[in-house]
């Protein structure tokens, strides 16, 4: 329940952890705020080399979040810094700036196919992806809310998986 609270809480929200201004998604940003004492002394950790941040749905937009974070204040992170969302909701709004977008680089965002999720909050609220999503799964499979379902993500992730991999088989 207080997921959904923090869901439904998308009125746009400064966004200034970083060197640059901008909104998001309120919700995720208190949620994401409210974690952060706790995980700061552990990502600003120098003899930590390598960073990788992973999320499924609300936790997504966590990671997103936490991604952008790590990768301005650990610079020399560049190229060691990764991060996956997994049917990830837009957190930012309006206008990202082609440096704001390159920090995302590593980022990943997997999307299966019809997932509403990754459409919420509505871009016509003004609200959108820092990149372009890596979709899975076979347009129509599932409605949009089954598309959603951890079980189908974990499916669709090694129907694709499975699929890459036999691509590269060599018939020698």
């Amino acid at each position: 329940l207080p997921d959904w609270k923090h869901n439904f809480a998308f009125a746009s929200r400064p966004y200034s952890l970083t060197e640059e201004d901008y909104r998001c998604h309120r919700g995720f940003l208190t949620v994401f705020l409210s974690a952060l004492p706790f995980l700061e002394k552990t990502l600003r950790d120098k003899s930590i080399k390598e960073i990788t941040v992973v999320g499924y749905s609300h936790g997504a937009a966590l990671a997103l979040l936490c991604f952008d974070y790590i990768a301005c204040k650990r610079e020399d992170l560049s190229g060691s810094l990764f991060g996956y969302g997994f049917g990830t909701p837009r957190v930012f709004k309006g206008r990202i700036s082609k440096k704001a977008k390159a920090r995302f680089r590593g980022f990943t965002y997997i999307t299966n196919r019809g997932d509403i999720v990754t459409h919420l909050p509505f871009r016509f609220f003004g609200y959108r992806h820092v990149k372009k999503q890596q979709k899975i799964g076979k347009p129509g499979k599932y409605s949009m809310i089954d598309a959603h379902r951890p079980e189908n993500y974990k499916e669709e992730l090694s129907r694709a998986c499975e699929e890459k991999r036999e691509e590269f088989v060599y018939d020698g």
